[in-house]
């Protein structure tokens, strides 16, 4: 039969302790330097693109607005001002029958709005006192 000394074990064959992970393995710097060369390399592409991408995008906006005369102002725009009147100034004008049916509509809309018109307008400059602040009365009230 066996000893009981020999369940026991000894001290100095044990293994290493669990938190001394640093003893039984060395440090491995070639990993954390391949680590940090693909993180720079990532980090580098994608700045890339997108300085790309940003420059492609101003690129389109600038051609647009150089499109787009009226948005330029100055000089451009007041010549093409100019250029437009001289257009419909030079244009011909309507047949009679037409104008006289244009303006008939106009003078129809008019008279269908000329009270409300005449409620919001002003009281005259000869009103007193009085009358101008029960205008400005309904006036507040009106857009309350």
């Amino acid at each position: 039969m066996r000893a009981l000394t020999d369940f026991i074990p000894d001290p100095q064959l044990a293994e290493p302790a669990v938190g001394r992970d640093d003893e039984a393995r060395p440090a491995r710097s070639g990993e954390l330097q391949t680590f940090f060369i693909k993180v720079a390399t990532v980090l580098v592409a994608a700045l890339l693109f997108g300085w790309i991408a940003t420059a492609y995008v101003a690129m389109q906006v600038d051609a647009q607005i150089q499109k787009l005369s009226y948005l330029k102002g100055g000089a451009t725009f007041w010549a093409d001002v100019e250029k437009k009147l001289g257009a419909l100034a030079d244009a011909p004008d309507m047949p009679p029958e037409k104008k006289a049916a244009l303006i008939a509509k106009v003078e129809a809309v008019a008279r269908k709005f000329r009270p409300f018109a005449d409620a919001l307008a002003a009281p005259p400059k000869d009103a007193g006192v009085r009358s101008r602040i029960n205008w400005l009365f309904k006036y507040w009230r009106s857009k309350a």
